[in-house]
């Protein structure tokens, strides 16, 4: 059966957020995609589409987690790179420099109880990417990552760390805290 499996460890997300600008030059992205024909209409302004990049899930995210991300990362941020994920179904950036990312989300896993982990956090090596198109279709697979290719690099900076709760709907805004 391929249901949804209900697990309070895939509850909240600790994400870090792109500024104005960046979210901007992503989001124009998708939708050239979408203009295209490569992604289904609607796509870039469904309400899921907001570009960030998850560090992890858990079933909380502990204010401190949050705070100690946002202080430890660097705003700057570039992605000279595009690859998919599911066979293409999935298009998405990935930070030049995952380094500081890597380090920050190590450390949130460490003071996280690990029974409250999203288990594919521990389970498979972590991709830090933001993604740009979701359900890609088959036939435009090829097309859109080398659309998405062809307008590399992209350049700007991190705005926040966030803690989303995606139990409900709309999903709730837990805790912000901007990138020094």
């Amino acid at each position: 059966m391929n249901g949804y499996i209900h697990d309070q460890r895939h509850r909240c997300s600790l994400e870090v957020r792109p500024d104005a600008a960046l979210d901007a030059t992503l989001r124009s992205l998708a939708r050239d995609l979408e203009a295209r024909g490569l992604l289904r209409p609607g796509a870039t302004t469904a309400a899921r589409f907001h570009p960030h990049l998850t560090l992890l899930r858990a079933s909380a995210i502990p204010a401190a987690v949050v705070a100690h991300a946002a202080a430890t990362l660097h705003a700057p941020v570039s992605f000279s790179c595009a690859r998919t994920f599911g066979d293409g179904r999935i298009v998405y950036l990935a930070p030049d420099d995952c380094t500081t990312l890597i380090a920050v989300r190590g450390e949130a896993m460490s003071v996280l109880d690990a029974d409250t982990l999203d288990p594919l956090a521990t389970s498979r090596p972590w991709t830090p990417h933001v993604t740009l198109a979701y359900v890609v279709p088959e036939a435009a697979r090829e097309a859109a990552l080398e659309l998405v290719c062809a307008a590399l690099p992209v350049s700007g900076a991190w705005e926040s760390v966030q803690a989303w709760d995606l139990d409900v709907r709309p999903t709730l805004l837990l805790d912000h805290v901007p990138i020094a």
